[in-house]
């Protein structure tokens, strides 16, 4: 493990790695911080993934072209394709917050794919202040 409480005492044992403040201030000049908004998709009985999952591309589609947007992703739970995660990357709330409502066509997709779904907003994630990961683990 990496730990830096002063920038002249490091030292390392066995274990994950653990980014300390310098670390991290490196890669905030270098990389652009952004939000995730997490959201768990339910289907309903009678309708399959693969209808939500259209809806989702052309939605997604139109979301992406807004400023901020970094990104979608749409993923089946490991044993019940009835279960999924959405996620949307933003490089802040506040751009993701600005384009609600401004986009109709989106929002129709959205609105009309309801009938295949229960949505529960999981919540809004900022990327961490810290990072740990597995020895040999990518950074």
């Amino acid at each position: 493990v990496r730990r830096k409480t002063d920038p002249s005492q490091a030292h390392t044992v066995p274990g994950p790695r653990i980014f300390c403040e310098a670390q991290l201030a490196i890669a905030r000049r270098t990389r652009t911080y952004c939000m995730k908004f997490l959201f768990e998709v339910r289907i309903k009985p009678g309708y399959v993934a693969e209808q939500y999952a259209d809806a989702w591309v052309r939605a997604s589609e139109i979301i992406q072209r807004a400023p901020g947007a970094r990104g979608t992703r749409l993923h089946r739970k490991i044993g019940d394709p009835n279960v999924l995660i959405a996620i949307a990357e933003w490089e802040s709330k506040a751009q993701r917050d600005a384009t609600q409502g401004t986009l109709p066509e989106a929002d129709e997709i959205i609105r009309a794919a309801s009938k295949y779904c229960e949505v529960r907003v999981l919540g809004e994630f900022q990327d961490p202040e810290w990072v740990v990961l597995p020895p040999g683990g990518r950074g």
